[in-house]
This record gives C-alpha cells, structure tokens and sequence, in this order.
C-alpha cells in the first residue's frame, strides 16, 4: 500500500491558511494560492480537469467560489489519489483522470512550498518530491 504519510503531514500545514489569486490558466490548469495573512505563499496547481467545488447543498460553476475560504485540510484517498481539498463552507474535490494513454507521465496536482520545494501527486498512486 502506498506511504502517504509524508504527503499529509507536509498538506497538514497549510491548515487555515487563506486561498487567494486563483484562476484557470489558458491550458486549463487550475492554480490558486494559500497563505496566512502577510506570510509567505505556497502554490497549488491542479492538472486534473476532472474537479468541481461543492458546499452541502450545491455543486459551483466556478473555482473563485474558493476565494478568501480558510483551509480546513487537505484529504487523500488511496489507492486512487482522489484528493479533497476541504475549506471552510466549501470542497474542492479533484479526481484522477486514470483513462489517459500517458497516465505514466502526468501528475494530478502538485504543491509548491515558498522554499521552491515541489509535490506531486500522481501519476497514478505515486507521488514524488522535486
């Protein structure tokens, strides 16, 4: 079974931090940033297109609905990697895209610490630190 420990002890710090900036880039990843107020930033990408942010009553057309939601946590589901990023009224959930010929090759989303350290979730049930 794969060790996700490492992978939810560094997401467990960013636990209350503000989700900001973010948007749909013209490829179709998604990015936004977390951070507490006048720290430093940590950058999400998502490259899954396969995602949706929902609150207990309604899917939205929109990830902005995320803007100024505080981070709750960050789930990980095994063996799939499916990954629910929890915030406050609000989930982001992103879903692996497992029918592609190139699985091999491309990650879910990755996690970009202010030190330039970088996660990847995905390809597949791996992950990897850059």
């Amino acid at each position: 079974m794969i060790d996700l420990e490492p992978v939810l002890a560094r997401t467990a710090r960013l636990r209350g931090m503000t989700a900001q900036r973010i948007r749909i880039r013209e490829d179709g990843v998604l990015t936004f940033l977390l951070s507490h107020t006048g720290d430093q930033r940590w950058t999400v990408w998502i490259y899954s297109k396969a995602w949706r942010v929902e609150s207990a009553t309604k899917v939205f057309a929109t990830a902005r609905a995320l803007n100024g939601r505080r981070l709750l946590s960050v789930d990980i589901e095994p063996p799939s990697l499916d990954t629910t990023f929890r915030f406050s009224t609000r989930a982001l959930r992103v879903f692996p895209v497992t029918a592609r010929e190139d699985t091999q090759s491309w990650q879910q989303w990755s996690l970009r610490s202010p030190d330039g350290e970088v996660w990847d979730i995905g390809p597949g049930s791996t992950w990897a630190v850059r």
